[in-house]
């Protein structure tokens, strides 16, 4: 069985699901990596196969970082601008990579963001099983507020939860023409304006595999059963 893992960012999104991709080899699947040009060293010393996205993941977050620093501290609103004008920036290269015929082979596609929004349309394209993959806490809970803002400002449940619903929205829309004619390289119909796949993912329950530890993240009841730690 032929697994294609994505992971796109800096070292500390990448490494984990490197990590992951080697424990799988070692049961017995067969592994390929697609990632950043800059961690082909990495992943080829996993002995796991190699498949490069265009770009330099310390290059990108020099960038995301330098952007997100005024004044005396870190500007989140800076720093989201940041990271959508490095990614956004790429997209072209994410198109190129993951509509390749050597990812056609796959029997099934385990990515994390950015490049889930291209990982889980091109397994919708062959036909394959999805799985969402999370270094970061991502998922929608009542418990505290998205993991970009400050934990101690919360106005309860619903400010928590809501505040998900925007950061979805903020990191789907730089990517929403790319990700639609890639879509349209397989012949598949555009996604949701305001959602992409987002949400029927969510109706889907499709599996998640969060990168850390419940002792970190206590696992929260609202997430689902098809969400593991």
């Amino acid at each position: 069985m032929k697994l294609t893992l994505i992971a796109i960012g800096s070292r500390g999104d990448v490494q984990p699901i490197v990590a992951l991709g080697r424990g799988l080899l070692e049961a017995g699947y067969a592994v390929r990596m697609v990632t950043l040009e800059s961690f082909e060293t990495m992943v080829r010393g996993q002995g796991l196969e190699f498949f490069p996205v265009e770009g330099d993941a310390q290059a990108l977050t020099n960038e995301m970082m330098l952007a997100g620093m005024k004044g005396n501290g870190l500007n989140l609103l800076a720093m989201y601008r940041g990271i959508m004008r490095t990614f956004g920036a790429i997209t072209q290269s994410y198109q190129k990579s993951f509509a390749a015929d050597a990812l056609r082979d796959s029997d099934a596609i385990l990515s994390q963001l950015p490049g889930g929004f291209y990982g889980y349309d091109l397994a919708e394209a062959l036909k394959v099983p999805y799985i969402a993959l999370s270094v970061i806490p991502q998922e929608v809970t009542g418990a505290y507020p998205l993991s970009l803002l400050p934990a101690q400002f919360s106005l309860g449940p619903w400010y928590n939860r809501l505040t998900y619903s925007i950061g979805q929205q903020l990191a789907w829309h730089p990517f929403r023409n790319s990700i639609n004619t890639f879509r349209r390289q397989f012949g598949l119909p555009p996604t949701s304006f305001w959602w992409g796949n987002m949400r029927r993912m969510k109706h889907e329950r499709v599996p998640v595999i969060q990168g850390f530890s419940e002792h970190v993240i206590p696992v929260q009841p609202d997430w689902g059963d098809h969400v593991h730690t």
